[in-house]
């Protein structure tokens, strides 16, 4: 019987090396796995479509009167009354199957959504994974940085995420925001000298020293 536990547990764990090798191969070579973390997805409004869409919502494009409905029908997870005025939705989520809850808020420009900010916790890899590499990064504050942000760009929108950090980047840092927005310019890669390019998942220190984004 020992024998047979050590050999399942000797399967198990090279199982698990097996799908941390092919996580990072993904990351390595930019692919995206759109069924990661699915059921989160989906309860949250994630799966509807891609950043910089949520929940069938797209600034620039869905007419600010639309949002209500679209939360409505695209966040099954929707668990109190939405807060509405005149300059924003303001939303709240909770599975409690998955033990977790989102929050965000839709801001109204000239007619049609401006901006969608996303308030939620999962890991670095879980959007790394869904979304690509990032265009471009900042670390924040400069001099010691806490927090890390990724932008994407997305012909004339932006998307971006914040990050976590410790002393490197690792794929369980925790992501606490979620944004996409035409309020900002989504050039910011090129046009913000702070910005760094990718550099994965790496030390701190060395994410300092390394080449701007636009250089």
């Amino acid at each position: 019987m020992r024998a047979i536990v050590a050999r399942l547990c000797g399967a198990a764990l090279a199982l698990t090396g097996a799908c941390a090798l092919l996580a990072a191969l993904a990351l390595a070579q930019g692919r995206t796995l759109p069924d990661a973390d699915a059921a989160y997805w989906r309860a949250f409004g994630l799966a509807r479509c891609a950043l910089p869409c949520f929940a069938g919502i797209t600034p620039g494009e869905t007419p600010f009167s639309d949002v209500v409905g679209l939360i409505g029908e695209s966040v099954p997870a929707l668990s109190q009354q939405l807060l509405v005025s005149n300059s924003q939705v303001v939303f709240f989520a909770e599975d409690s199957a998955l033990q977790t809850s989102l929050s965000g808020v839709v801001r109204y420009h000239h007619g049609s959504v401006g901006e969608i900010r996303l308030s939620l916790y999962l890991p670095l890899s879980s959007i790394v994974l869904r979304y690509g590499t990032p265009d471009c990064t900042l670390l924040y504050p400069a001099a010691a940085p806490t927090e890390m942000y990724l932008y994407w760009q997305a012909g004339d929108l932006l998307y971006w995420a914040s990050v976590g950090i410790t002393d490197r980047v690792r794929l369980s840092s925790p992501v606490y925001t979620l944004a996409s927005t035409e309020l900002e310019a989504p050039d910011v890669c090129h046009t913000r000298p702070e910005t760094r390019a990718w550099r994965g998942f790496a030390p701190v220190p060395r994410m300092l020293t390394d080449d701007r984004a636009g250089g």
